[in-house]
Parts: structure tokens; C-alpha cells; sequence
């Protein structure tokens, strides 16, 4: 089950340099201009059009010549794994064992604007109930991740992993 956390657009200045995004929560970070970012000892560029994902605790950096506006997405959620279930009650923990690596970028691929029109939506504001607005993020954090595994995987290895597992078995 994945819980959204938080939903950002960070709107940046043209005469904006640099600026820092905290991550505190599984997150992934895409905007609309091609910037050079860090974190620790990390150094990269992520095109336009690109997502980054990171674990927290982590400060990412980014920084963007030359001068101009552009926006900077952030999604950040939990993922939770049922561990216990009785007729009662259903126990959930916090896991990252369905998260992609740290660091994982996607590259240029078709999967990059629906992630990007996910993210806008995971951000637009909604009505409705609050149960509803769960369910919703909820699936739609779940195709945004596979979305985002999909675009990471080198082309020639679009096999799931359960696929994977049982050729080797």
C-alpha cells in the first residue's frame, strides 16, 4: 500500500541559481528544464523530462545554467506491506522492498510524459471524499512506480523480475 506523503511544484526564479530539496520521505524529484543536481557525493544531470528517485534522509541539490524559469516536481510517499492478517484486523509495517535503488533515473523513453501528467494529477488538488482521495493516490502512486521501473530498465530487459526468478529456477 503506498501512502502519499507530499506533492510539491516548486516553482524557480529565473535569476535562481541553485536551490536544495529536502527529501524526507521515498521521492521522486522531475521538472520542466534540464538541470545538474548532487546529493552527498552524487553528481548528475537530469533532462527534461527525466524522474530521479531517493531515499531519504537526503539533500538534493539542484542547479540550473542558464538563468530561466522552469518548475520542479517532488513526489514523496510511504509504502506499507501487510505483515499480519486475522479475521479482526490486518497489521501493515513500512517497507521499501517494492522501491527502486537510490539514485534510479529514467531515461529517455515514451513512459516520460504519462509520469509527468501522474505526477500533475498526484498534485492537482481534488474533491471528493477522503477514503476516495486515498484509493486514487494509491493507484496512482502504483503506476507511477511501475511507469518509473519501466523506463529504468535497459531496453533489452523488459522481463518482470517474478518472470526473471522463474527462468532461473
Amino acid at each position: 500500500m503506498l501512502v502519499l506523503t507530499n506533492a510539491s511544484v516548486i516553482p524557480w526564479e529565473a535569476a535562481q541559481h541553485t536551490g536544495f530539496i529536502s527529501i524526507e520521505s521515498p521521492s521522486l524529484v522531475t521538472c520542466t528544464a534540464t538541470v545538474n543536481f548532487q546529493y552527498g557525493q552524487v553528481h548528475g544531470v537530469l533532462h527534461k523530462g527525466q524522474t530521479l528517485f531517493l531515499y531519504p534522509p537526503c539533500s538534493l541539490e539542484l542547479i540550473h545554467t542558464p538563468a530561466s524559469a522552469f518548475t520542479v516536481y517532488h513526489i514523496g510517499f510511504l509504502e506499507y506491506g501487510l505483515t499480519k492478517e486475522s479475521h479482526e484486523k490486518r497489521v501493515y509495517e513500512l517497507t521499501s522492498e517494492n522501491l527502486p535503488a537510490h539514485g534510479s533515473k529514467t531515461g529517455a523513453s515514451s513512459q516520460g510524459f504519462r509520469i509527468l501528467a501522474i505526477i500533475q494529477e498526484l498534485i492537482d488538488k481534488r474533491s471528493g471524499s477522503i477514503q476516495t482521495e486515498e484509493a486514487r493516490s494509491h493507484f496512482l502512486l502504483c503506476e507511477l512506480l511501475e511507469l518509473f521501473r519501466l523506463a529504468v530498465k535497459p531496453a533489452t530487459e523488459m522481463v518482470d523480475s517474478v518472470i526473471r526468478c522463474s527462468l532461473l529456477y
